[in-house]
């Protein structure tokens, strides 16, 4: 009697979703993993709260940096929270935060062992980085795209109310059905 439980347990297992998994757009965006908080001020990442901006990244990047300042320079009054996630040693954030840090507008934490990296980007089997997400106060996942691109006219839309999650959820399953992730 066990084995026959046990293998309906792990048969079971395969139809529960992957803890941790962003999943695509209009699904719950997962918590961010820190391993430290690098710079800026710590931020509740919490539904209720305020729009996110998750940038998976790197340092240096002075092109995405750039990208990245502008996005939070442009929103900030309006809630957004620019934060980029780096798969690197807390040292060498550090080391560029020496560097760079003055001309540095947004938050830089250090994700534990690239499990937030992860859980954003395999959904839509992504590996290049620069790469962000944004999560909007209902701690859904709203959009996504390179820095250096999109996320400025979606974070336009959504706060001017202009932005339609089921429109959206439409637009990004049709686009992930003709392979253009």
């Amino acid at each position: 009697m066990m084995k026959y439980f046990f293998h309906l347990v792990i048969l079971l297992a395969g139809f529960v979703p992957s803890v941790g998994l962003a999943g695509f757009v209009g699904d719950p965006a997962p918590p961010i993993i820190l391993r430290e908080w690098m710079y800026g001020k710590p931020v509740e990442i919490a539904p209720g709260t305020n729009i996110f901006v998750l940038a998976m990244w790197e340092t240096p990047d002075t092109n995405s940096v750039k990208n990245l300042n502008a996005i939070q320079s442009r929103f900030k009054t309006n809630g957004v929270v620019v934060i980029a996630v780096s798969d690197e040693e807390p040292a060498k954030i550090t080391d560029f935060l020496h560097r760079e840090g003055a001309n540095v507008h947004f938050s830089i934490v250090a994700d534990n062992k690239r499990q937030t990296g992860r859980s954003y980007m395999r959904p839509y089997q992504l590996r290049a980085i620069p790469y962000a997400f944004i999560v909007g106060t209902n701690g859904h996942l709203l959009g996504h795209g390179h820095v250096l691109t999109e996320m400025s006219l979606t974070l336009a839309d959504i706060l001017s109310g202009r932005f339609d999650e089921e429109v959206a959820k439409k637009v990004d399953m049709a686009t992930r059905q003709i392979g253009q992730y």
